[in-house]
């Protein structure tokens, strides 16, 4: 979707780690510098159902929409597509598994020269995004993100 241009974050400390000691449950509005919006949402401060992912991404659009991976598009469109093997044993699921797939993948860059699926602009794009995520948290207003780098 491009550059993040600004942020609108509302947060909320769940209280379910009762000595957290900030938020851990944020809602996200987004919008890009093409002009399209978008929301995220990040709830680690509630009790998730077992057995149950605890991640997943939901794109709607209006010439096609991806729910986990599964793409649906009209006949005559496509979307632009990055392919990782990010799969997981039938009998093991989960965020510890999740982060054994990026701990892996990690390694590989390290021992093996194998390019990171995140480069440093990218992720210091990220950072910045969550710094004005932050920053809009605090003052209850849209925050500009710092894209250049």
């Amino acid at each position: 979707m491009g550059d993040i241009e600004e942020v609108h974050c509302y947060g909320l400390r769940g209280g379910v780690a009762t000595d957290y000691p900030q938020e851990d449950n944020f809602l996200i509005n987004i919008r890009f510098a093409s002009g399209q919006i978008g929301r995220v949402a990040t709830l680690c401060g509630v009790v998730h159902p077992p057995a149950l992912l605890m991640n997943g991404l939901y794109i709607y659009g209006s010439r096609g929409t991806i729910i986990d991976g599964k793409v649906r598009l009209e006949p005559d469109r496509n979307l632009p597509f990055r392919e990782y093997d990010i799969s997981f044993p039938m009998t093991e699921r989960g965020h510890g598994t999740e982060m054994i797939v990026l701990m892996r993948h990690m390694a590989d860059c390290v021992l093996n020269g194998a390019k990171p699926w995140v480069g440093v602009r990218e992720g210091a794009r990220v950072v910045s995004t969550g710094l004005a995520c932050w920053e809009s948290l605090r003052t209850g207003r849209p925050v500009k993100v710092h894209n250049e780098f």
